[in-house]
């Protein structure tokens, strides 16, 4: 829900991985990390429960959470 709001509404990736950053980190507790873009790659250790990679519209999107 939180990820649809923030591609609709707002207009650079940067702040739609802010917005939903924070709405992790106060649902979920700290530490997590959001990655919006059209390309990108990563390698990333998590821990189960720790990880989410969905798109959104023609952005992905990729949370995680460390430690």
């Amino acid at each position: 829900m939180q990820a649809k709001w923030a591609v609709d509404n707002l207009k650079a990736e940067y702040l739609m991985s802010k917005h939903i950053k924070e709405k992790f980190d106060e649902k979920y507790g700290s530490n997590w990390h959001c990655v919006v873009g059209k390309n990108f790659s990563s390698f990333v250790s998590y821990e189960a429960k720790n990880y989410i990679f969905f798109y959104e519209g023609q952005l992905a999107i990729l949370l995680y959470k460390i430690g």
